[in-house]
Order: structure tokens, then C-alpha cells, then sequence
């Protein structure tokens, strides 16, 4: 019987990161809610209200829907999607990088177990700084992270932990499954 195989582990990490996924909005929506709110200053209240009444939004697209909304302008030559569209199409794009990521992590983690020490908070911290600090900002679908309410950086990375931990947790039982 084979101890480590990369596309048992690949297969296993894809599902195990779209439950993970899962998990993590669950967090965003419930807890991670009540915490931002809990965490926010004064002046971060005053700004949201700002930015509120400035977009006549109550609160501002999610950075996924706004990649699925490039990536449907892009495949149909500039063709946007509506705001339902987005709201669709950014629950494809979270559960589908949350997938991948998963696939990515089971994937090393089989060539490396020493990647799944730390119940999945590091790579979970690997991620929530290389997205959100870095690559989201990067490309225009965030504010840097020192124009953002500290707050909203606690609860963004207790978010990833989550989803880290439940990526390793699943993982770790599908491989005692999938043999």
C-alpha cells in the first residue's frame, strides 16, 4: 500500500477546500460579522458611512464578485454581468479558488507532510497574506491593507484560519479514507 501519493492527495485537498470554503463563509457571515462590528473604531464607522453615502451602496462588491465579473468580461469581449450575475458568479470564484487551493495544499502536503503541521492555521496565514495583503490589492479589487480598518484585517485572517483548519482537519480524515 502506497504511504504517499500526490493525486490521491490533490483529489482529497479539492474537496476538502470547497467544504473549508464552505466554513469560512459561514464565519464571514456569523461570528466574523458580530467581531468586525464589535472591533470597529469610531472612526472606522464614520468612514463606512462616508464611503455609504458616497457610493449609494451599503456595502461595496466582494472581491469575488468583482474577478467574476473580469473574467466574464474578458471570455465574452466586454460583456458585464448583471449584479445578480455577480453575486453568482463571485460564489463560483470563491468556492472554485478555495478548491484549487485545497487541491494545491493536499497535493505538497503528500511530498511534504511537514506542510500540514499547524493544523492548517500557517498555510492559512500564508494565504490570507498573500490574497489579501498582496494580490488582491494588487490588482485593484482591494484597498491596501494600511487603508483598511484593523479590524477588518482580524477578522479577514481568523476567516483563513478557519478555512485552514478545516482544509487540514478534512484532509487529513479523506486521506484515512482514500488509500
Amino acid at each position: 500500500m502506497e504511504k504517499h501519493c500526490v493525486w490521491k492527495g490533490v483529489g482529497v485537498g479539492a474537496v476538502s477546500g470547497l467544504v473549508a470554503s464552505w466554513a469560512m463563509l459561514a464565519f464571514i457571515d456569523g461570528p466574523g460579522r458580530r467581531l468586525l462590528d464589535m472591533l470597529k473604531t469610531d472612526e472606522d464607522r464614520k468612514r463606512e458611512a462616508a464611503r455609504q453615502e458616497r457610493d449609494g451602496a451599503d456595502t461595496p462588491e466582494s472581491v469575488t464578485m468583482q474577478a467574476a465579473d473580469v473574467f466574464a468580461s474578458k471570455s465574452t469581449g466586454g460583456k458585464h454581468l448583471s449584479l445578480e450575475g455577480r453575486k453568482r458568479g463571485g460564489t463560483l470564484v470563491h468556492y472554485g479558488f478555495g478548491a484549487a487551493m485545497g487541491a494545491f495544499y493536499g497535493g505538497v502536503v503528500e511530498l511534504a507532510p511537514v506542510v500540514g503541521a499547524g493544523v492548517g492555521i500557517p498555510f492559512g496565514t500564508v494565504l490570507w497574506a498573500s490574497t489579501d495583503l498582496v494580490s488582491v490589492p494588487a490588482v485593484g479589487f482591494a484597498k491596501w491593507p494600511t487603508d483598511e480598518p484593523a479590524a477588518a484585517h482580524v477578522t479577514h485572517w481568523m476567516a483563513h484560519v478557519i478555512y485552514g483548519m478545516g482544509l487540514e482537519a478534512l484532509r487529513r480524515e479523506g486521506r484515512r479514507w482514500v488509500r
